[in-house]
């Protein structure tokens, strides 16, 4: 017993009819039977609808705008081949979209490769990529070593820094502590030093003739 394959437009046809839902759905059941059940008309149904969605001047500007953003690997390729080949675009005009959205340094060099065809520019284009990500990484890494020694440097200098300034504040300390002393010292009066220590009992004694003899 011979078993029925749907063809491929048969199988999209039945998916369409499973899967579209909200305004799909809509415009899937507004079709006439004889365009549901025949996947040829289906197929060209749906084409030519979602198609004049995005107009071709439209499509035409997002393939030839489309720039590729650093940090991007494959995405820009994809966007790309996606586009012309809803374009229909031929290989000529795929492989300058690909290279015209390249950045500069792996435009530079894809261009240098003078790639015949598609597959020649996507090829020199993943060669590019991967160089540049080999150079970015090494630039990275000795960025992060210079910055460790830059590092470095600063805190032994803040340290170095840190320790001038603790012995200018305990020499300041002492120089303020000897000032007040001599101040001290300075503001004693004669009279102070008369009856003080020794010079005490002389001078009562002389008070005391001084007295005696008035």
């Amino acid at each position: 017993m011979d078993i029925a394959v749907a063809t491929p437009r048969e199988q999209i046809a039945e998916a369409m009819n499973m899967l579209l839902v909200w305004s799909a759905n809509i415009w899937l059941n507004s079709l006439s039977p004889v365009t549901k059940q025949d996947p040829d008309l289906l197929y060209a149904s749906f084409e030519s609808h979602f198609s004049s969605i995005y107009p071709k001047w439209l499509q035409e500007y997002q393939l030839w705008d489309r720039k590729m953003e650093p940090g991007e690997r494959w995405i820009h390729l994809f966007c790309v081949e996606r586009r012309c080949s809803r374009l229909k675009k031929v290989d000529k005009e795929r492989t300058a979209a690909l290279v015209r959205g390249l950045t500069p340094p792996l435009r530079m060099f894809v261009i240098q490769r003078n790639p015949k065809t598609w597959e020649d520019a996507v090829s020199a284009a993943r060669l590019a990529t991967e160089a540049h990500s080999i150079k970015n990484a090494t630039v990275s890494a000795a960025t992060t070593r210079h910055s460790d020694q830059y590092d470095q440097k600063t805190d032994n200098l803040a340290q170095q820094l840190y320790e001038q300034r603790k012995e200018i504040q305990d020499l300041t300390t002492k120089v303020s502590a000897m000032s007040s002393t001599q101040l001290s010292t300075q503001q004693i009066s004669p009279l102070d030093k008369v009856f003080s220590g020794r010079s005490y009992r002389p001078a009562m004694l002389f008070c005391s003739k001084y007295i005696r003899s008035k």
